[in-house]
C-alpha cells in the first residue's frame, strides 16, 4: 500500500511538471500586455492605450521569440486609441477586441488575417474606412454594428458569409459591392444603412 501511495504521488508530480508548459507568461511592452507561452506565439492580452498604437510582429522574452498572431477578446475595449498598426503576423482578432473605441477612425487589416470575431469593431462610432483582406470568409454577427461614420468598406472575393447585424446602424454606409462568393447574408446585416 505504501508503494502505491508513493507511485501515485510521483505520477501527480510528474503530471504537474509535464503540464507546466501550458502556463502562460505575461509581458508588458509600451503599455500593451502580451500573453506568451502559447505554442503559436504571442497574444495581445490587454491594451488600454491611447493615440496611435503599434503592435510588433514578434515579442522576445528571455531569448525566445514569439510571433504576435492574435488579439484577445476585448483587448482594446473602450481604449482611447485613434489609429493602430497591425503586424503581418496577425491571424486573429477576437470578439469585441475594439468594441467602443470611439476615437478609432481607420484601420488597415493585414493580409495574414484569417478570423475577425463577432462584434470586433462594434460601436466604433468614428471608424470611416476599412478594407477586409482576402482570406476572410465570414464577417461575424455585429462586427461593425453602430459604426455610424463608416462610409467605405472593401469586401474580399474570399467572403462567403455576412452574419446577423454585421453592418447594422452604419448610417453613412451608402453602397457596398458584395462579391459573388457570398452565399449567406444574415438578418439585419445592413439594417439602417444603404
Amino acid at each position: 500500500m505504501k508503494h502505491l501511495n508513493i507511485t501515485f504521488i510521483f505520477i501527480v508530480l510528474l503530471m504537474n511538471l509535464v503540464s507546466f508548459k501550458a502556463y502562460a507568461w505575461f509581458e508588458t511592452i509600451d503599455g500593451i500586455e502580451y500573453e506568451l507561452g502559447d505554442s503559436k506565439g504571442a497574444v495581445v492580452y490587454s491594451a488600454p492605450g491611447s493615440g496611435h498604437v503599434s503592435i510588433p510582429s514578434s515579442i522576445t522574452y528571455y531569448g525566445n521569440e514569439y510571433p504576435v498572431y492574435s488579439i484577445n477578446n476585448g483587448a482594446f475595449r473602450r481604449s482611447k486609441i485613434t489609429s493602430i498598426t497591425l503586424p503581418n503576423s496577425l491571424e486573429r482578432i477576437g470578439q469585441e477586441a475594439f468594441e467602443d473605441c470611439s476615437g478609432l477612425t481607420s484601420i488597415t487589416l493585414p493580409n495574414s488575417l484569417k478570423y475577425i470575431g463577432d462584434g470586433a469593431f462594434k460601436n466604433c462610432t468614428n471608424l470611416a474606412f476599412i478594407t477586409i483582406p482576402d482570406g476572410i470568409e465570414t464577417i461575424g454577427s455585429n462586427t461593425f454594428w453602430n459604426c455610424k461614420s463608416l462610409i467605405s468598406i472593401s469586401l474580399p472575393n474570399s467572403l462567403k458569409e455576412i452574419n446577423n447585424g454585421a453592418f447594422k446602424n452604419c448610417y453613412d454606409l451608402t453602397s457596398v459591392k458584395i462579391p459573388n462568393s457570398v452565399t449567406k447574408i444574415g438578418s439585419e446585416a445592413f439594417y439602417h444603412c444603404i
